[in-house]
């Protein structure tokens, strides 16, 4: 077949027996393909999101711990090194710096006192979705008795010198809602010593615990010993 035979040939192959040219198109079976591996990156892609996401959120939160210790810090050293009492989120706001916070689509300037993993909400003047272990707003190393009564009182506040092992020592964390019913609306300004105070909202069943020393840790439910709570002791069992 020579040159123009050959090249008459292309030509025809490329027209239908109607003589319309043929064009290339996905099958049923191609299209069906596609969707089905667009919907395995899917699959794939959008946990990793969520996990990058959340981390995220726990990040931020740490970081708002770690300014909350500030403030705690430098409050207890123009206080006789006292730990601020139940009002701590009042207390330690002239020793932090505001940042801002995401309300629905408006952004605000709030204190670092709340998780960001968390809807903000400033309905309460110091609202916080911290918690305090309230074995530091009540100096229990100071025991008072009234002669008459018998009653026990302790002074307001701890020194935080005299908290054995800070770094074992529970100073704040994730709190959850807490009132006189379960399902109540107002968040806990400090808990007694119980894990079921501690909301374990962030990937991986995990809390953020800021400790007495200063550091932040994401512990799991399993990992709150009885000792974290009180100022006595090395913070075991």
């Amino acid at each position: 077949m020579n040159t123009a035979a050959a090249s008459r040939h292309r030509a025809s192959s490329d027209h239908s027996p109607s003589g319309k040219k043929r064009t290339a198109a996905f099958t049923l079976t191609a299209l069906l393909v596609c969707i089905a591996i667009i919907g395995i990156l899917a699959a794939l892609i959008f946990p990793i999101i969520g996990t990058v996401k959340g981390g995220a959120l726990r990040a931020q939160c740490s970081s708002n711990l770690r300014q909350c210790a500030m403030g705690i810090n430098l409050y207890a050293a123009e206080h006789r090194g006292m730990a601020p009492s139940v009002t701590w989120t009042l207390e330690i706001q002239p020793y932090i710096s505001a940042i801002p916070v995401k309300n629905n689509s408006d952004v605000k300037t709030a204190f670092p006192i709340s998780c960001p993993s968390l809807p903000y909400d400033d309905s309460a003047y110091g609202r916080s979705t911290y918690s305090m272990n309230s074995w530091l707003d009540t100096d229990h190393s100071n025991q008072n008795t009234d002669p008459a009564t018998g009653k026990i009182t302790y002074s307001w506040s701890m020194p935080l010198r005299n908290v054995e092992a800070p770094a074992r020592k529970i100073m704040l964390f994730d709190g959850r809602l807490a009132s006189s019913a379960p399902g109540g609306s107002q968040w806990a300004f400090n808990a007694v010593k119980g894990v079921e105070y501690i909301d374990f909202r962030h990937n991986g069943g995990t809390a953020n615990v800021l400790f007495v020393d200063g550091h932040v840790s994401a512990l799991k439910q399993d990992d709150i010993r009885d000792g974290m709570w009180d100022w006595q002791g090395g913070g075991g069992d």
